[in-house]
């Protein structure tokens, strides 16, 4: 497992923090050392940083044994309370799908975890997006700053993670360690561009088109009336198409939909947003919903539209997080795709 399955880094902080925390021996909080920047450069991952030598070490293979065993290279301070990372993966999937990948996983470590916040960004002339996040593991409120770069086929996630009150100790050693970090060969790489696939269904009147990598046809539905059901590739979210012949009005149908979702859910969903727009010249309703399940928040964006004793559910969802990070951009985009016959 690589850390692009984060699981690894909130153990690695609980077990540092735990267990050598108490034995740790650093230079008391007073004393300033000259900064002694030194180079690591890692061939295998192509890249290249710099980090002071005075303020982190590198931790050695056999310190982290099953704990992070496959990240690159991975630092910690004296006190062993404050750690960062670079982990490589050959990935053909696209940024998105990587930060959505990574915050599922960090979800499933800690339902509480929350986006603090998350800004394109571009390193050594790479693409790339940080998120701020904050988590409870065990127990242990942590905070975690992640940048994911995806170049060339290989994608990149450069991480510095800490306890909560302690993140800003060394928050400033993080950003100086992103500004020095280099590709090796940046003249190779080419970043990996999402193709939207169209998915005609003329017998029901409409095409949806999805963007590949990230989207699949699912094999198994889980929506009874669908006429056709997608997933993301990590199977975190779902896009469901649900045609069907319709006299009603628009109204009638946004609202039977919305009632009919609620039922599902045991009453456990909340209308967050309404909005008619047009889309392929066809009027349409967009409902923004939350719903509880199983103790879990998730989002859901619903579009109604009516055309000619025909009406279309399209309906996007997935983990509330994870929606709003990524996956409820990429929803919107596929009902702005959408096409009417």
């Amino acid at each position: 497992m690589s850390i692009f399955s984060p699981i690894r880094p909130f153990v690695a902080t609980v077990f540092f923090m735990l267990l050598m925390g108490a034995c740790a021996h650093g230079r008391p909080a007073n004393e300033t050392l000259p900064v002694a920047s030194v180079t690591y450069r890692s061939a295998t991952g192509n890249f290249m940083l710099a980090y002071d030598l005075n303020r982190w070490r590198i931790l050695r293979r056999e310190e982290r044994q099953v704990i992070m065993d496959q990240a690159d290279v991975v630092f910690t301070d004296a006190a062993a309370r404050h750690f960062m990372s670079v982990s490589t993966v050959q990935a053909e999937r696209t940024l998105g799908e990587l930060r959505t990948r990574a915050l599922l996983a960090l979800q499933q470590k800690g339902p509480d975890l929350k986006v603090l916040a998350q800004k394109p960004i571009t390193v050594a002339t790479v693409p790339g997006v940080r998120v701020s996040l904050r988590v409870t593991v065990r127990g242990l409120p942590l905070r975690y700053e992640i940048a994911f770069l995806q170049y060339g086929g290989r994608a990149y996630e450069v991480a510095y993670w800490s306890d909560a009150e302690k993140f800003d100790e060394r928050a400033g050693d993080f950003d100086d360690l992103l500004q020095s970090f280099q590709l090796l060969r940046v003249a190779e790489a080419r970043p990996v561009e999402p193709t939207w696939v169209a998915y005609p269904s003329p017998t029901r009147g409409y095409i949806v088109s999805l963007p590949a990598p990230g989207w699949k046809l699912s094999r198994e539905s889980v929506v009874a009336d669908a006429d056709r059901q997608f997933e993301t590739d990590s199977r975190l979210g779902y896009l469901a198409v649900i045609p069907e012949d319709f006299t009603g009005t628009l109204e009638q149908l946004s609202e039977g939909g919305v009632e009919r979702l609620r039922r599902a859910s045991g009453g456990a969903l909340r209308v967050i947003a309404s909005r008619e727009v047009t889309v392929d010249g066809v009027r349409a309703v967009i409902v923004d919903a939350e719903v509880m399940a199983s103790g879990h928040p998730f989002r859901y964006a619903l579009l109604f539209a009516v055309k000619d004793g025909r009406a279309w559910q399209v309906a996007g969802w997935a983990p509330a997080e994870l929606f709003k990070a990524e996956i409820g951009e990429q929803v919107r985009e596929v009902f702005e795709r959408l096409s009417f016959l």
